[in-house]
């Protein structure tokens, strides 16, 4: 049953060289690959929060640069979401994470790699791959709706 109520998420594509950072998750025993990020919380911004989940999730520090897509779901377990994908740098830290209980690996991933693997949402992988070749566009681009 979907819940009725309404979240909003801060997600990060945090990039350090040629590589992105990922984080390996297992949901409903399926493993995939997300990128970091959470829930905004009350009285938090967008960047507050996309910043502290990073933090939380790989032990890294970032460098906010832009926002890069909005996306909208129905998600059986969170409801009707929001969520917000922000450019981030790595400017700090190190891997250790404070292991969220889905996330059981952290990973600088290749570029090159992305296509191998299994991302979510599963709308993210062409169009990084698509962005991170081109350059990323000026304003936010709308990701669309997803239910699921």
């Amino acid at each position: 049953m979907l819940k009725k109520e309404n979240s909003f998420r801060a997600m990060a594509v945090v990039l350090d060289g040629n590589k992105i950072l990922l984080c390996r998750k297992e949901r409903m025993g399926t493993s995939y690959w997300a990128l970091p990020g959470g829930q905004i919380e009350n009285g938090e911004s967008m960047t507050t929060a996309v910043a502290r989940e990073v933090k939380e999730e790989t032990g890294y520090d970032i460098a906010i640069e832009k926002w890069l897509y909005v996306r909208h779901c129905n998600d059986v377990l969170r409801g009707r979401t929001f969520e917000v994908y922000i450019l981030g740098r790595v400017i700090g830290g190190k891997p250790s994470a404070e292991m969220v209980d889905d996330i059981k690996e952290i990973r600088l991933v290749s570029i090159g790699e992305i296509s191998g693997l299994e991302l979510r949402p599963a709308v993210l992988k062409d169009v990084l791959l698509s962005d991170i070749a081109s350059g990323f566009a000026k304003n936010p681009r709308d990701l669309g709706f997803e239910e699921y």
